[in-house]
């Protein structure tokens, strides 16, 4: 399979995650799991924020649908994580912060962190 062409481990993961956004557009819950939890294995022990923040966000989609509720609740607060260990890495005068942060898909995974406090 084409996921596994490179040993780089952000890109396997991504791709892992974009077959199971596609898995989910075809609602064959089942092969989106597959692809989650092969993109979840890709990244175990290595630092992938980019593709982490990612497969959390699609790991929490599938989750609710499966109603699965431990696992709608742990990839959530994952994601957000990732996202916002990402956009503190950067200066808060910075424009790319500010980019990335008012990003649709962003800006909904921030938002429970907002009201928390939890952006800085």
């Amino acid at each position: 399979m084409v996921t596994s062409a490179t040993a780089e481990r952000t890109w396997q993961a991504l791709a892992w995650e974009a077959n199971a956004r596609l898995a989910l557009r075809s609602s064959d819950l089942e092969r989106a799991q597959d692809c989650i939890t092969r993109a979840l294995s890709v990244m175990e022990g290595y630092e992938t924020p980019l593709a982490e923040w990612r497969v959390h966000a699609t790991a929490t989609e599938l989750s609710e649908l499966r109603g699965d509720r431990v696992a709608a609740k742990h990839h959530p607060e994952r994601s957000r994580a990732t996202v916002l260990r990402l956009a503190n890495s950067l200066r808060e005068d910075d424009p790319l912060r500010k980019i990335f942060l008012s990003a649709p898909r962003i800006s909904t995974i921030v938002a429970g962190a907002e009201l928390s406090g939890e952006l800085s």
